[in-house]
C-alpha cells in the first residue's frame, strides 16, 4: 500500500516537471490552462446544482406536492426553497422541472465550450512545440544532425509532440474527474452521510491496489516508444533505398521485417489493453456491488426515504464511469510520459546549442578577399586532421577550383564557408571580419551550394526554383532556365513549370536535375556559388551543357565561385586551382 502512495507521488512529480517545461519554455501560459479548468469547475457546478434540484423533486412527488413533507425531506428540500423564496417562485412540479432542465442545459453548453478549449490548449501546445523542436532541431551543429536518425527526427516533431501535447488534455479531465468525485461525494454525504464515508474508504483501497499497474503500464509505454523510433527510421531508410532493395530482389525480405516489426507493436499495445481492461473488469463489479448492498441496507435497515435512494443510487452510477474514467487518464498520463522525456531530452539538447541565425556582425556582399588563416580541422572523437594549418585567400570575384583525390577534405574545407562546421583551430576572415562573428543569415544568404547529388523537392518545378527568392516572377524563372540551359525541355513538358518532379526529383535524368538546381542558383542574390563536382555523374551531352552554363554564371561580374572537381575540363575556366593533399594545400595555377 506505502509502495503505491509513493507511486502517485512519483506520477504528481512527473505532471509538475511536464508543467515547468512547456511554461519555462513559453509553449502555455498559466491564463490558458486557467481558463480550461475554470470551464471545466463551472461545468461541474451546474451538475452538481442539477443533481440538487433531483431530490427535491423526488421528494415533491413522493409527498404528492404536500409543501411542509418536502421541507422536512431533506437539507436540500429547504435550501431549494430558500432559492425559490428569494425570487418569488412557487414551489411546484413545473418549477422544479424546469430548474432541472436549465441546469442541465447551462451544464451541457459549459461542458461544450470546455472540450473545444481543451482541444485548443492541446493542438496550440501541440503546434508550438512542435514547430520549436523542428526550428532547434534545423539549426543543430552537422554532429549532432548526423547522429539523429530521421525516423527519429520524424517521430520527434509528430508522434512524441503530440503525446506531450496531450498531456495537457489528461490535465484537464482528470481536473473534472476530481471537481465531479467532490461535488457527487459531497451530496452523497449529505444524503447518507455513514454509508458514503465507508463506500469512499472502501473505494479508495481498490484505486490504490489498481494503482499498481502503473508500474507494468509505464514499462510497456517505453516499450512502445523505442518500436515507435525503429519504425519510423526504418520507414525512412527503406523509403530512400527503394531502388536499391527493389534491384536486389529484397522487398519480400523487406516486407518480412515490416511484418515482425508490426506484430512486436500489436503484442505491445495488445497488453496495454488488457491492463486497461483490467480497471473495468475490477472496478465497475465492485462498486455495483457496493450499490447494491447500500440499496439492501437502505430498505431494510437504514429506513431512508426513496427519494434519497434513488439520487444515491443515480449519482453512485454516475461516479462509477467517472471514477473509471479517472483510472483512465491516469493510465494515459503514464503511457506518454515516456514519450515525454524523450522529447524533452531532445529538446533541451538542440536548445542548449541553439544561436539565433540573426544575431552577429552583418556581412555585406564580398569586396576583397576571403582569407583562410591556420585552418586545421579533425572530427569529433578522432586524432587524425583531415587538414592542419591551411594558409590560402579567394579573390572576390574570381574563379576558384580546388582539386585533390577523394577523401583529402575537398567538401568538408568547403562546409568551414557557410559554418555547417567549425574548423578546429584558426580562422577565416570575409573582408577582414572573423565569419565567426558574422551572423548566420548574412554569411549564408552570401552563399548558394550545388551538391554532387542535386536535391530537389517534391514539388513542381516552379516551387523548386523559387525556394531562395520567392519574389521572382516569371521573367526572372525562365531567364534563370535559359542560363541554366534548361528551359528547353521545362518548355516541353506538359505542365512546364507545375510539373512535379517527384521525390528529390527523381523524375527528371540526372542532368535535368542538375541544370534545375543551376537555375535556382541564378535566382538567388548570393555572391558566392559553390560547386561541389557538379557534372560528376553525368553523360557528355548534360556534361557539356553544365560547362556552358558555368561558363555564363563565370560572366556575372562579382560573383565568386568556388569549384570542387577531378576533371580537367573543368580546370579551363578556372583563374586559380588549389590542390589540397596530405593535409596541405598549394596552389597550381
Amino acid at each position: 500500500m506505502l509502495n503505491n502512495i509513493k507511486k502517485i507521488k512519483t506520477l504528481y512529480n512527473y505532471v509538475l516537471s511536464h508543467w515547468f517545461f512547456l511554461e519555462k519554455h513559453q509553449h502555455v501560459r498559466k491564463i490558458e490552462l486557467g481558463y480550461v479548468l475554470l470551464l471545466a469547475s463551472l461545468t461541474v457546478f451546474m451538475e452538481a446544482i442539477g443533481l440538487s434540484i433531483l431530490i427535491p423533486l423526488l421528494s415533491y412527488i413522493e409527498n404528492n406536492g404536500n409543501i411542509d413533507l418536502f421541507l422536512e425531506s431533506s437539507v436540500l428540500s429547504k435550501y431549494i426553497a430558500i432559492v425559490f423564496s428569494k425570487f418569488n417562485i412557487n414551489i411546484s412540479l413545473i418549477s422544479l422541472s424546469i430548474a432541472a432542465i436549465i441546469s442541465i442545459i447551462f451544464r451541457q453548453l459549459l461542458n461544450y465550450f470546455n472540450v473545444i478549449e481543451n482541444e485548443r490548449l492541446k493542438w496550440n501546445v501541440n503546434k508550438r512545440i512542435s514547430v520549436s523542436i523542428f526550428k532547434y532541431i534545423m539549426a543543430s551543429p552537422m554532429e549532432y544532425f548526423q547522429d539523429l536518425k530521421s525516423g527519429h527526427f520524424l517521430s520527434i516533431a509528430t508522434s512524441e509532440a503530440n503525446q506531450t501535447a496531450a498531456i495537457l488534455r489528461a490535465y484537464g479531465a482528470i481536473w473534472m474527474t476530481i471537481m465531479v468525485m467532490i461535488a457527487y461525494g459531497t451530496l452523497l454525504l449529505i444524503t447518507a452521510p455513514k454509508v458514503t464515508i465507508v463506500v469512499i474508504i472502501f473505494l479508495t483501497i481498490i484505486a490504490l491496489f489498481l494503482s499498481s499497474l502503473m508500474r507494468i503500464n509505464k514499462k510497456l509505454s517505453e516499450i512502445n516508444l523505442k518500436y515507435r523510433l525503429y519504425f519510423n527510421n526504418f520507414l525512412s531508410e527503406r523509403f530512400s533505398a527503394w531502388k536499391f532493395i527493389t534491384l536486389s530482389n529484397r522487398t519480400r525480405y523487406e516486407v518480412d521485417n515490416v511484418s515482425e516489426i508490426n506484430s512486436n507493436i500489436f503484442s505491445n499495445q495488445m497488453k496495454l489493453l488488457r491492463i486497461s481492461g483490467l480497471l473495468g473488469l475490477i472496478f465497475i463489479p465492485m462498486a455495483s456491488i457496493l450499490l447494491l448492498v447500500f440499496l439492501n441496507l437502505s430498505v431494510s435497515i437504514l429506513d431512508i426515504e426513496l427519494a434519497v435512494i434513488m439520487t444515491f443510487g443515480i449519482a453512485f452510477v454516475r461516479l462509477m464511469p467517472i471514477a473509471l474514467n479517472f483510472q483512465d487518464n491516469i493510465n494515459k498520463l503514464i503511457t506518454y510520459f515516456p514519450s515525454f522525456r524523450y522529447f524533452e531530452k531532445v529538446y533541451n539538447e538542440t536548445f542548449s546549442h541553439y544561436k539565433d541565425i540573426s544575431e552577429g556582425v552583418d556581412l555585406k556582399t564580398l569586396k576583397n578577399e576571403i582569407s583562410f588563416k591556420d585552418i586545421s580541422f579533425k572530427y569529433e572523437g578522432r586524432n587524425n586532421y583531415v587538414f592542419r594549418n591551411l594558409n590560402f585567400a579567394i579573390k572576390a570575384g574570381s574563379f576558384v577550383s580546388i582539386i585533390g583525390n577523394s577523401g583529402v577534405g575537398k567538401s568538408t574545407l568547403m562546409d568551414l564557408l557557410p559554418r555547417i562546421i567549425e574548423p578546429s583551430e584558426g580562422s577565416i576572415l570575409y573582408d577582414g571580419v572573423d565569419i565567426k562573428k558574422a551572423s548566420l543569415k548574412s554569411l549564408r544568404s552570401k552563399i548558394v551550394y550545388l551538391p554532387q547529388e542535386p536535391f530537389l523537392f517534391n514539388t513542381t518545378i516552379y516551387e523548386n526554383l523559387i525556394y531562395l527568392k520567392k519574389n521572382a516572377s516569371d521573367e526572372e524563372i525562365w531567364t534563370a532556365l535559359k542560363l541554366a540551359n534548361a528551359d528547353e525541355f521545362v518548355s516541353e513538358l506538359p505542365k512546364k513549370l507545375h510539373t512535379n518532379i517527384g521525390a528529390l526529383g527523381k523524375k527528371m535524368s540526372g542532368g535535368q536535375r542538375q541544370r534545375l538546381v543551376l537555375a535556382r542558383a541564378f535566382l538567388s542574390d548570393a555572391s558566392i556559388v559553390i560547386l561541389d563536382e557538379p557534372t560528376s555523374s553525368l553523360d557528355k551531352e548534360s556534361d557539356l551543357k553544365i560547362q556552358e552554363s558555368i561558363s555564363i554564371l563565370k560572366k556575372n561580374e562579382g560573383l565568386t565561385i568556388l569549384l570542387i572537381t577531378h576533371k580537367t575540363l573543368n580546370l579551363k575556366l578556372s583563374n586559380i586551382i588549389f590542390e589540397l593533399n596530405n593535409g596541405n594545400i598549394k596552389r597550381k595555377k
